[in-house]
């Protein structure tokens, strides 16, 4: 690819551009010295809202930021902003979040009737990840408690309530 070193982010680049140009992973591999399925990895993904290509995955839920803002992202989920995202499900759904609704793909597998809603609901929001809380609170339940809630009783379910509301946004809700 030209002389001197080339960045994972120029190799990105070109890898994108040769399957654009109908080349296979393998050919794309034998130019860039570098492994097939890595490459497959690196056409998959799309761009970062900083403008950094992200590189893809075969799995069911493809990152959709760099590493350098996802980690940015990691770090900033303090008690308070936790207590803060609980209370604006609340205000948003009118019910605590379970487990389940901020670890989407554990309703799915637990058979959850609602798992695509809880996914979409999570999607929607800026939400921390279950194990997130966990971490900063010592359990689930604990940072509900903290947030002024009761949370469900152990083994409730996915979703041990009535159903699931319709979401109501917040800019709908200021514009009504």
């Amino acid at each position: 690819m030209g002389g001197g070193a080339v960045t994972r982010q120029e190799k990105i680049a070109k890898a994108r551009e040769l399957r654009g140009q109908g080349l296979t992973a393998k050919q794309i591999a034998d130019r860039l010295d570098a492994n097939e399925s890595t490459v497959r990895n690196w056409y998959l993904g799309g761009v970062c809202d900083c403008g950094a290509l992200i590189e893809g995955s075969s799995r069911i839920r493809r990152p959709t930021q760099c590493p350098r803002c996802h980690t940015a992202k990691q770090t900033t989920w303090t008690q308070e902003r936790i207590i803060e995202k609980i209370q604006e499900w609340v205000d948003l759904y009118g019910e605590t979040p379970t487990s389940y609704d901020w670890e989407p793909g554990k309703a799915k597998h637990a058979g959850s009737a609602n798992a695509v809603a809880i996914r979409q609901r999570f999607e929607d929001g800026e939400w921390p990840h279950v194990v997130t809380v966990q971490r900063r609170f010592g359990s689930w339940n604990a940072g509900i408690e903290r947030a002024g809630f009761d949370p469900l009783p152990a083994k409730a379910g996915p979703r041990a309530r009535s159903g699931i509301k319709p979401r109501v946004l917040p800019t709908a809700r200021a514009a009504a």
